[in-house]
C-alpha cells in the first residue's frame, strides 16, 4: 500500500467515524414558538408534516367552515395524539401554552365532530365535540400531555376559551404530505458507503 494509499484510508476512517458518531435514531423535533401559540413542524404520522396554531377564541367563529366527517375525525385526532406527544417531549408546562395561564391544567380543543349532545338534544346548534384533546389534566393525566382519552368535550359555537385558565383552542394547517428522512438514516447510509470504499483501498 503507497502513501497516498495510506493517507486516503486514514481520511476515510476518519470520515466514517464522524457520520457513525453524528448519526441520532430521532427526527427533528417541532418547535414551539416563545408565545406558545405556534408548533411548527409537527410530524403526524400517516398525513405529513403540520403547523399547530394555539390560542384564545370562541369556538364557533373558528371551527364554522370546517366540514366535519370521517376523514376530519380521524385527522384531527391524529394531530391531537401528535401534538400531546411532542409537548411531553419538549417538556411544555401547561401555562407555556397561548391561552392556558394555570400551571397544572391545560386542555386545547381540536374537535372532531359536530353534534346534538346528549344533554340538549333538541337543541337546533350544533355543538363541537372532541373526544379527549391534547391536555394535562390535575386530576386525570397530572404532570403528562394526553390525547386519545374516553373523555367527551363538548363545546358550545358560543364558548370564549379567554375565560377559561384551562381551556385553549387548536387549530392546524399541512404543510406537506412527505415526511422527511430522519438526517440519521442518511449518515449511516453514508458511513456504509464510506466503510465500503475503505476495504476497497484495503485490499489494492
Amino acid at each position: 500500500m503507497t502513501r497516498c494509499d495510506m493517507s486516503r484510508l486514514q481520511t476515510l476512517t476518519l470520515l466514517t467515524l464522524i457520520c457513525l458518531f453524528q448519526a441520532t435514531p430521532s427526527m427533528a423535533m417541532p418547535v414551539l414558538s416563545p408565545d406558545g401559540s405556534l408548533l411548527s413542524g409537527l410530524i403526524v404520522e400517516g398525513y405529513g408534516v403540520y403547523d399547530v396554531s394555539i390560542g384564545d377564541s370562541l369556538t364557533g367563529a373558528l371551527f364554522s367552515g370546517i366540514t366535519f366527517d370521517a376523514g376530519r375525525a380521524a385527522e384531527a385526532n391524529a394531530v391531537s395524539f401528535a401534538l400531546a406527544t411532542a409537548l411531553q417531549s419538549l417538556g411544555v408546562a401547561p401555562d407555556d401554552v397561548a391561552g392556558c395561564s394555570d400551571a397544572a391544567s391545560c386542555g386545547i380543543f381540536i374537535p372532531d365532530q359536530q353534534v346534538f349532545p346528549f344533554f340538549d338534544p333538541d337543541s337546533s346548534v350544533l355543538w363541537f365535540l372532541d373526544a379527549g384533546p391534547a391536555s394535562t389534566d390535575q386530576f386525570f393525566s397530572p404532570d403528562e400531555w394526553t390525547s386519545g382519552s374516553s373523555i367527551e368535550f363538548f363545546r358550545h359555537p358560543a364558548f370564549d376559551s379567554a375565560t377559561s385558565p384551562y381551556d385553549t383552542n387548536g387549530w392546524y394547517e399541512r404543510r406537506s404530505t412527505a415526511v422527511p428522512v430522519p438526517t440519521s438514516i442518511l449518515l449511516i447510509v453514508l458511513g456504509l458507503a464510506l466503510l465500503a470504499a475503505r476495504k476497497v483501498v484495503q485490499t489494492r
